[in-house]
């Protein structure tokens, strides 16, 4: 069967654009209503006033959790992934496990890393178009591996924001080859600067190939159908009976 944790975090990076809060705070809500038999609750790794080990002992301390399950709501192997976090986690596991506390921290893998995301997003790379994944990127090794890979399983051609290909240069290379329809997949889950950013140059490139079939569904990954059970399924766990 089927089973929802007791007390779920889900911790994202954070921003100070208010709608990437709102927009996490009504991704909780959503959640919340599909396992009302789970407290949920929202922490960020940065830009908030405390660090996130401190939001977290805060978390089990006011609600009694006798164990936090965490998944991180990160896309890319980065070092918030691999450095930061597992830090973060690890401060509050050893705070936490002393009485009169003793909470269980519980990670999940991060979000970016689970097939049934990959999955969700080969259903809506589909034909006749040309996808091209418009991420963030990074030039660390682990992060290039990963991209290599999720392009090779989803079919989709590369579009950085932090080194290249650019969005421009992966257009123009595609429309050089003869390619005539292209939809663009944001690989980010809330919005900000960079996709407002990438939304325009999006705009500029449609007014420039006006002889391209551009798909016009621009949702970030956080706005995709399914999107609030899949976060769902991720956070419970199959145990048998």
């Amino acid at each position: 069967m089927i089973t929802s944790p007791s007390h779920c975090l889900l911790v994202s990076h954070g921003s100070r654009d208010p709608r990437y809060a709102l927009a996490q705070q009504e991704l909780l809500t959503a959640v919340q209503r599909l396992l009302p038999q789970s407290l949920l609750f929202a922490g960020v790794l940065e830009l908030n006033d405390r660090p996130l080990h401190e939001q977290i002992i805060t978390i089990v301390k006011t609600h009694h959790c006798p164990s936090l399950t965490v998944l991180p709501l990160f896309l890319q192997p980065g070092k918030h992934v691999l450095v930061d976090l597992p830090e973060e986690l690890e401060k509050a596991q050893i705070h936490c496990q002393h009485q009169p506390l003793s909470c269980q921290v519980r990670p999940l893998p991060y979000l970016g890393a689970h097939p049934a995301l990959h999955n969700r997003l080969q259903s809506v790379c589909t034909a006749p178009h040309t996808w091209i994944l418009a991420a963030h990127g990074s030039n660390q090794p682990q992060t290039q591996t990963f991209f290599n890979q999720l392009h090779q399983t989803l079919g989709t051609q590369p579009a950085y924001w932090q080194h290249s290909p650019s969005l421009e240069d992966t257009v123009a290379t595609l429309v050089e080859q003869g390619i005539t329809h292209l939809g663009l997949l944001p690989y980010f889950l809330f919005p900000g600067k960079i996709t407002d950013a990438i939304t325009q140059r999006f705009q500029t490139l449609k007014n420039q190939y006006k002889h391209i079939d551009f798909n016009d569904r621009f949702l970030l990954l956080g706005q995709q159908p399914d999107f609030v059970r899949l976060i769902a399924h991720l956070l419970c766990t199959i145990t048998e009976i």
